[in-house]
């Protein structure tokens, strides 16, 4: 999910840390990515731009339609 956000976001520093985006453990120059949820997105989530999960969120829709026509 973190490769559909802009690489300016990814390279956003929190108290000078760096993001890691791998599920490893942070070393004490790196946040994770709960920070990178809250920290980063949720603050700039105004600023940010999403389009490139626009596919996925067309995809949702997609589903969600297909089902509700099969309902009786």
């Amino acid at each position: 999910m973190e490769d559909l956000f802009h690489i300016s976001v990814l390279q956003t520093k929190l108290g000078g840390k760096v993001f890691n985006r791998t599920n490893a453990k942070c070393k004490d120059n790196e946040y994770g990515k709960e920070f990178f949820a809250t920290g980063v997105v949720l603050k700039q989530r105004k600023t940010i731009n999403f389009s490139n999960f626009n596919y996925i969120f067309e995809s949702i829709t997609e589903i969600i339609d297909h089902n509700a026509s099969r309902k009786p």
